[in-house]
């Protein structure tokens, strides 16, 4: 029997909150959900846990909460295991958002209580959460992590003039180059064109890189909400980017920078560009991610005219006994680092994807 919208709200009103592991056959309901949810992002999507499982074998955990017959919440969460930090509960991993959906105060605890349950009988460290919703008693760790978004001018000549001075004219080199045909752009690269990039980067930078595999499937999951950009000098590809396009909003989300780029500011042309081509496909805000804060990727960001808006994440301490360190602050991440800048592209672009799937 279909019941009415007015019949799902008083059901979920009256009904106690039941949380489950999510069923392929409750996938359509999940994002149904997320899409009525204005505060869900595009981490909340399950291609997410799709392709992390694919291309890395974490097994997904995805916890869907229902009253009745009504979902009233959701966590994606993503079981990473690995030699380096151990077995843990990432909502959601290899991204830098996610966390708990609720309607309410009640959901939002049921479904802690389970990814807590969840941990203690996995055996994993700790569970977290990419955004600051959780229940009482979960760690909140901020000061780390810092977001950069603004909206979209109304047209490129606006856009040029809302991006501070120095930077502006960085920008107009690269436009000036592009106008005398030394530099060129394309938004619809292919997953390999951009990996190509992107891994050469990585490698220059001492990040391990994940597999092409893992960007091709998650471009092919997203569909039209991703696209590659890849610039080149003198013909030369020298910076790509795989961006997403969710709710009005573009993220450029992975990029590979190359001297040549750094050289010819092909990375400033390229964003400026992207930029442009978000307002054409009707976006009207821009997000340039995460940075960690004081750091140069923060700096760059603010010398567009982004100003920070801090990041909370939160997480329940399960085997663990303090919350992690998985970045660049970490020691063991500077020995990798170290050693990551020695080895050739070749052999890195084998050994890569082993590392980073601990990365999550």
């Amino acid at each position: 029997m279909t019941h009415s919208p007015r019949h799902h709200a008083f059901e979920a009103a009256l009904a106690p909150v039941d949380v489950a592991e999510a069923r392929p056959a409750d996938i359509d309901a999940w994002r149904a959900f997320a899409a009525a949810r204005p505060e869900a992002t595009i981490f909340h999507d399950p291609a997410w846990g799709e392709v992390a499982e694919r291309a890395y074998g974490h097994q997904p955990l995805r916890l869907i909460a229902r009253r009745g017959t009504a979902v009233v919440g959701i966590l994606p969460l993503t079981d990473v295991r690995g030699a380096l930090f151990g077995r843990n509960l990432i909502s959601t991993a290899f991204t830098v958002g996610g966390g708990v959906l609720a309607v309410d105060e009640a959901t939002r605890d049921a479904l802690c209580a389970t990814a807590e349950a969840a941990a203690n009988a996995r055996g994993a460290g700790y569970v977290e959460l990419r955004s600051d919703a959780a229940a009482a008693g979960w760690i909140a760790k901020d000061g780390v992590y810092a977001g950069y978004a603004r909206p979209l001018a109304s047209d490129p000549e606006a856009e040029l003039g809302a991006v501070p001075r120095k930077r502006r004219a960085e920008v107009r080199k690269g436009l000036a180059a592009a106008s005398e045909g030394r530099m060129s752009i394309t938004h619809e690269a292919s997953a390999a064109d951009f990996h190509a990039l992107y891994a050469r980067s990585l490698r220059d930078l001492g990040t391990p890189t994940p597999p092409l595999r893992f960007v091709a499937e998650l471009a092919n999951a997203l569909g039209d909400r991703a696209f590659f950009t890849i610039v080149s000098v003198d013909g030369v590809p020298a910076f790509s980017v795989m961006s997403f396009l969710h709710r009005g909003v573009v993220m450029p989300y992975y990029a590979g920078v190359t001297p040549l780029a750094r050289a010819a500011k092909a990375a400033d042309f390229g964003y400026f560009e992207i930029m442009n081509e978000a307002r054409r496909r009707g976006m009207a805000a821009f997000d340039f991610g995460r940075s960690k804060v004081g750091s140069p990727h923060a700096y760059y960001k603010k010398s567009w005219g982004f100003e920070p808006t801090p990041i909370t994440y939160r997480y329940f301490l399960a085997r663990a006994r303090q919350t992690p360190n998985v970045n660049p602050s970490n020691p063991k991440f500077r020995l990798l680092t170290n050693a990551w800048r020695r080895i050739p592209l070749p052999l890195a672009n084998v050994i890569g994807p082993l590392v980073a799937r601990e990365l999550a």
